[in-house]
């Protein structure tokens, strides 16, 4: 009887069935039905620090073990995997913007990221994981540039190269100096009359010399090499990109609007006049440019530095206009869309060179110095701010001049109390973070109202008294400037003191008139006006020196002794302008409290004595109206300014200005009424530009046209409100709107 025996474990295994094809995947890789790649090892098993077993080797079918690798190596495999498939950044110094009350906290940022070799398997997964779902975040928020328009097209527009003369001189036709060079351009495309190679290099360079101290978000040398190779890609009859040329534009209408007869031209704008048309010109195609641009939605570095330019002009040709807001509004979109706003986040995907990174860091910091400067000057966006702290990871731009970006590291900075040309923009940083604090500070649903607690008045007061304790030795008033400092540093430091003074004046203004009768808010009243009085005398000057006026002189109305002006047109700066003008509100007023007869609110009045002050504050008033009215003949915001304060006065029902205005003879009277208000100025211009066409700048005929004289003497004099003080907060009110932004 045969026997039934059991295989012996070592028995051969000729005879079993074989497989029907030979295994090509790792046994990790089939047991999780995952696919391999059949590398040895394979990824699968690198990224999940696995022993990768069960794959042939090469020319044999037998299985064959691998040992485990050490850990050093499967980490610089992933990471090579990383930089590969995700071209992550490693390792960056993240800084992050904090609060000023909250100083300590400013020098935040040390590397997130601990060493390759030290790095836990569990934490290089957690990144890859976070990668993983940001690219298919990505996938469905973003779209590639490819998507937005076809190869080779950059939407409606042709460009032709003319001197400037085509734009000075008023002929449809340069046939004779301009050349066709990009695209049909009679089918249907608009053409772009960009200036000459040669003459926008001068404009760059006039740009840089008057206007760039004070907007520092282009790199001179970055700039001059992407006008070459534009105008190089141009006479190859190739394709350009629309926002490269916004960005020239914008560069050479902002240097034609502070032109002046000492800055190095081209022949052709030798006057203002010429200089103005040009300016308008190139900022009308710019806006179109960009607003194109906007809608095919190629956001990129250069289209967020000309909509930033751009605003920074039109700020200074409109004042803080709608349309101001409105772009200021469009260089925070396309730079958010650019992931500006979190540039040294350490999984940003931005491989930039330091120059370029620098950059960035500078142009989000000055739309977010703008954005909370914005919130504290009145108007719709009162109390308010888009720009959150919290919503941002840049860190603060570095005091160096351009000349040194590219030659230090990303750590190496200049002390503060080394001028650069950085130096304003730093504290001007300084100064938005204090104005956001003021916000902060704001009754939660009330942003409009001002901050009635005394106690955080004072509070909010002495960040501004740190600020100006603060500021570098060259930095404060009367300081001598420094042999080896940069151009315009005086101007600069002019700019920053109106800046604080202004606000501070601000911050204590309703407690200005209560001081009246309240002697808790003596301090509040001493601050209010002295710092008034500064702004006053700064910007006085300023006006004084860049119009060649001598106010001195015998008859006083400024055409006496004339003076060159070695700045830039300190008149068209809006800042100095819109500063000035609420001084002025301030200090006028004050005077016809302190000097008349004042509703108490009950029904009755009350007499406060005229103060020893008084006299010179009128003086004061008188030269800065007569500047006022000169500047006016230039700049729309001036003369603006001063019809919106009349505007305003007599629709208050100011005791006195309706005598002033209409008491004087019918020539001036008709004149004054004549003038169209603030906002219908804006709107003719918003109604123009969207025609395609521009207003050139109103002037202000002679002072007496305003009415000043009998104006401010008015003021001087008796001064009353029907509502007691709610109705002179609400005249205040209504004047904020007027307010600067530097």
């Amino acid at each position: 009887m045969m026997s039934m025996k059991r295989k012996e474990p070592g028995a051969s295994e000729e005879h079993q069935p074989r497989r029907r094809q030979p295994q090509t995947s790792c046994d990790f890789c089939r047991k999780k039905k995952l696919k391999c790649d059949r590398e040895v090892p394979c990824s699968s098993c690198v990224t999940r620090g696995l022993t990768c077993t069960g794959q042939p080797g090469p020319g044999t079918a037998t299985r064959t073990s691998f040992p485990a690798l050490p850990n050093d190596v499967l980490l610089e495999r992933l990471r090579s995997l990383e930089q590969a498939v995700f071209a992550s950044s490693k390792g960056q110094s993240a800084g992050s913007p904090t609060d000023v009350v909250e100083a300590q906290s400013r020098a935040r940022g040390a590397n997130r990221y601990p060493s390759a070799g030290h790095t836990p398997v569990s934490s290089i997964l957690e990144s890859e994981h976070h990668q993983t779902a940001k690219m298919l975040d990505n996938s469905y928020t973003q779209l590639s540039q490819d998507d937005f328009m076809a190869p080779g097209q950059y939407g409606c527009f042709g460009f032709k190269v003319a001197a400037s003369a085509f734009l000075t001189g008023g002929r449809e036709d340069a046939a004779v100096n301009s050349t066709s060079i990009q695209g049909d351009l009679d089918s249907g495309r608009r053409v772009i009359h960009m200036m000459t190679r040669e003459e926008a290099l001068l404009l760059l360079d006039d740009f840089t010399d008057h206007a760039y101290h004070l907007l520092p978000i282009v790199h001179e040398s970055s700039a001059r090499a992407l006008i070459i190779e534009f105008y190089a890609r141009l006479s190859q009859g190739q394709e350009v990109r629309p926002a490269e040329a916004a960005l020239i534009l914008t560069i050479a209408s902002t240097s034609a609007y502070f032109w002046h007869k000492d800055a190095q031209l081209h022949a052709d704008l030798k006057s203002s006049e010429n200089a103005a048309r040009a300016a308008l010109a190139w900022r009308r195609t710019a806006w179109d440019i960009l607003n194109e641009s906007m809608r095919i939605g190629r956001p990129c570095l250069e289209g967020v530095q000309a909509w930033s330019i751009l605003a920074y002009l039109i700020y200074n040709v409109d004042g803080c206009s709608a349309s101001f807001r409105f772009l200021h509004n469009c260089s925070v979109s396309v730079a958010r869309e650019l992931s500006l706003h979190i540039v040294d986040s350490p999984r940003s995907e931005q491989n930039d060179d330091l120059v370029t990174r620098e950059i960035k860091r500078r142009i989000w910091w000055h739309l977010a110095a703008t954005d909370w400067l914005l919130g504290f000057m009145g108007g719709p966006v009162d109390g308010t701010y888009s720009i959150s702290p919290r919503h941002m990871n840049v860190k603060y731009p570095r005091n160096l001049n351009d000349n040194d970006l590219a030659l230090c590291d990303d750590t190496t900075t200049s002390p503060l109390n080394t001028p650069t040309q950085m130096s304003c923009f730093i504290q001007r940083i300084r100064l938005a973070e204090i104005i956001r604090s003021i916000m902060d500070a704001k009754e939660p649903g009330s942003p409009e109202a001002d901050i009635l607690d005394y106690n955080k008045v004072l509070a909010l007061d002495r960040l501004f008294e740190q600020g100006l304790c603060d500021l570098p030795p060259f930095l404060r008033v009367n300081a001598p400037i420094p042999p080896e400092s940069i151009r315009h540093l005086e101007l600069q430091r002019a700019i920053i003191h109106l800046g604080f003074l202004s606000r501070r004046s601000r911050l204590h203004r309703p407690f200005l008139l209560q001081s009246t009768t309240d002697s808790r808010y003596a301090y509040s009243r001493e601050i209010c006006l002295r710092s008034a009085r500064t702004v006053l005398s700064i910007a006085t000057g300023l006006l004084e020196k860049s119009l060649g006026l001598d106010m001195t002189s015998a008859n006083g109305n400024g055409s006496g002794r004339k003076r060159v002006s070695a700045g830039p047109s300190s008149h068209r700066l809006g800042a100095v302008i819109n500063h000035m003008f609420m001084a002025c509100t301030v200090l006028a007023l004050n005077v016809g409290l302190t000097s008349g007869r004042v509703a108490n609110g009950t029904g009755g009045t009350y007499c406060v004595e005229s103060q020893p002050e008084d006299t010179d504050t009128h003086t004061l008033l008188t030269d800065a109206c007569r500047v006022l009215a000169v500047a006016g003949e230039e700049s729309t915001v001036a003369a603006g300014l001063v019809r919106s304060l009349v505007d305003v006065l007599k629709r208050y029902r100011v005791q006195g200005v309706d005598t002033a205005v209409t008491g004087i003879d019918g020539g001036r009277s008709s004149a004054v009424e004549a003038q169209p208000t603030r906002p219908e100025i804006e709107a003719d211009s918003h109604s123009a530009a969207q025609n395609g066409y521009e207003m050139l700048p109103q002037s202000v005929t002679a002072e007496q046209d305003l009415g000043l004289d009998g104006l401010w003497d008015d003021l001087m004099g008796n001064v009353g409100m029907t509502d007691g003080w709610s109705g002179w907060n609400q005249l205040f009110a209504d004047l904020d709107s007027y307010c600067g932004t530097a």
